[in-house]
């Protein structure tokens, strides 16, 4: 609980608040900051006369380039990541503003630390369990994720999810867990897109964990 109650401190605490559009938290933040003040994902391009004195300062590094991560194409602009999280950022900062905006990530990396806990606990003691998240709670990467406004985090609510469900799936023998454990690994590559790699891995590990399991059935 202690060590949830600092994890959460240096979440909040310390908020990273870049709208740059040079980096990929800029774009995200930028992105959601559109869709929560206009109602709509794309954004109309040529932009309108009454809205060139908005963009005069924009960066155009390139002729098909308005700023790093959005393109000039007619009749709207392209993104260059998916829409489902800046959708969800919009959200937190229609209702609490800019603090929503920039602190949103802890809701989600708290929520991913439990169920990390609750994985680890599946498959070993609770004292490792609890070292374990907190190794994971207090890293440095973990810390500078959630601080910021990028995607990681969802991504692992969804993948430590889909990992816990198949998990018990194996233990209990329930089948409809293992169906939703497909849905939430699915949902991570919708937040991510290279979340696709861990499919690879998922399957050898599989391989590796029945031909394990197999094999100490034949000792026993």
């Amino acid at each position: 609980g202690i060590g949830l109650i600092v994890a959460a401190w240096l979440y909040l605490g310390f908020p990273t608040e870049s709208i740059w559009g040079g980096r990929d938290d800029g774009v995200y933040a930028n992105h959601a900051i559109y869709i929560a003040r206009h109602g709509r994902i794309d954004i109309p391009y040529p932009y309108s006369t009454e809205l060139a004195p908005s963009f005069k300062g924009a960066i155009h590094s390139i002729p098909t380039t308005f700023m790093p991560g959005f393109y000039l194409t007619s009749p709207t602009m392209k993104v260059q990541f998916g829409h489902l999280f800046p959708v969800w950022l919009a959200q937190a900062y229609s209702t609490f503003g800019y603090h929503g905006l920039f602190r949103i990530n802890t809701v989600f990396a708290l929520l991913s630390l439990c169920i990390f806990y609750g994985l680890c606990h599946s498959v070993v003691p609770k004292p490792y369990a609890v070292v374990a998240t907190l190794f994971l709670a207090l890293n440095p990467s973990q810390i500078w994720l959630t601080r910021i406004t990028l995607t990681e985090v969802y991504a692992q609510v969804f993948i430590w999810s889909g990992l816990l469900l198949l998990l018990q799936s194996e233990k209990s023998g329930h089948k409809i867990l293992s169906w939703w454990s497909g849905v939430l690994l699915g949902f991570s590559c919708l937040v991510r897109i290279d979340s696709l790699f861990f499919v690879p891995l998922l399957l050898l590990s599989y391989l590796f964990y029945k031909a394990l399991w197999e094999s100490a059935n034949e000792k026993a």
